[in-house]
């Protein structure tokens, strides 16, 4: 499905791929071309200080309350069945698999500019960086298949994008 042009109106977009892989990125300039607000799993996930996962009760209230929303693009790299209710209401999900090293280069320089206090720090501290460093290099061997397989699981139209060319491609199919 990966060269189809998007040739409907897309009011619920579902934002898939690793740390790194410019989910925010995209969703943000989604956000910007279509005018729909756009939702990081992570705000859903964690605590305002994001040092910690709220109960599961909250997170799940959390996203329920974006679902009910007419218009949302939702962004993350989650693959359990909490987030099996945003694939159901997706009209389309696009999945990000960047090339691993790319995507471990992004996440040591968001890191560095968030020590540096030049964006937005999300609680994170050097023990959380090999971890961090992980779920970039590895998405395309863990979460990249269980994404594929949600998509088809439920039937959804999805978007495989590699790169800025395809990334580009796709932002330009939306106009």
């Amino acid at each position: 499905m990966q060269d189809k042009k998007i040739k409907m109106k897309i009011n619920k977009i579902l934002i898939f791929g690793g740390c790194g892989h410019g989910k925010t990125c995209l969703g943000k300039n989604v956000s910007d071309l279509l005018n729909i607000p756009t939702y990081d799993l992570d705000n859903v996930t964690f605590n305002e200080e994001h040092s910690k996962k709220v109960s599961d009760s909250l997170r799940d209230k959390r996203l329920n309350n974006i679902l009910k929303k007419q218009r949302w693009i939702i962004e993350g790299p989650y693959a359990g069945e909490w987030i099996y209710p945003a694939i159901k209401k997706s009209e389309i999900i696009v999945i990000l698999k960047i090339n691993s090293l790319i995507a471990t280069k992004r996440v040591i320089s968001r890191f560095i500019k968030e020590k540096m206090k030049r964006v937005k720090n999300k609680g994170r501290t050097l023990k959380d960086l090999p971890r961090i460093m992980k779920y970039a290099f590895g998405y395309t061997y863990d979460y990249f298949p269980k994404h594929i397989d949600l998509a088809k699981t439920f039937n959804k139209e999805f978007i495989i994008l590699k790169n800025k060319k395809q990334i580009n491609r796709f932002l330009e199919d939306l106009k």
